[in-house]
């Protein structure tokens, strides 16, 4: 499941409420099985688990006439659930959510482009992040297709969405 909040005060949005079931992506903490906390459906077909993952996207305040904007990725306890306990696919459901951090950075790097070359116009900005926002949902999409029952695809993945988190490291979240 991916839900995206936006909180824009240009366009007077309500903002996303954080409180504990909410965990904001960190590399020191990963996710754990207690964190899935949502209740598992009657219905999930063949699905063992579930990751919530949002992105939101807040303009700040303007620097000059230039918006700023705080990107944020987190995991949602309440909305993630799980049937299974293996390893494997809590690995597999952490990648999920690195993947929310992952398109947090590569919005945060997009917008930190627009910002030095000093664009104004708020719907430029809307335009970068909403583009980065259907990718991200498709690279989820096809991260499930490509990895299901393929433990090489995994692998795969886990390798190049790290190595592009580290090239991404300047724009990890900082309060």
């Amino acid at each position: 499941m991916i839900l995206v909040s936006f909180c824009n005060n240009l366009i007077a949005q309500k903002p996303l409420a954080v409180n504990e079931a909410l965990l904001l992506w960190n590399h020191n903490k990963k996710i754990e099985w207690s964190d899935f906390r949502g209740k598992v459906p009657n219905d999930k077909g063949l699905k063992l688990a579930v990751t919530s993952s949002e992105i939101s996207i807040k303009a700040s305040f303007y620097k000059g006439e230039i918006p700023v904007y705080i990107v944020k990725s987190y995991f949602n306890k309440n909305e993630s659930w799980t049937s299974t306990k293996s390893i494997k696919h809590l690995i597999h459901e952490r990648l999920h959510f690195d993947i929310t951090e992952l398109f947090s950075r590569r919005i945060r790097h997009k917008l930190d482009l627009l910002m030095k070359e000093g664009v104004k116009d708020v719907n430029v900005y809307k335009k970068a992040y909403r583009k980065l926002l259907d990718d991200y949902s498709n690279e989820q999409n096809k991260y499930d297709s490509e990895v299901y029952f393929n433990n090489e695809k995994q692998h795969e993945w886990i390798k190049n969405v790290h190595k592009e988190l580290e090239e991404l490291k300047e724009y990890k979240y900082s309060s």
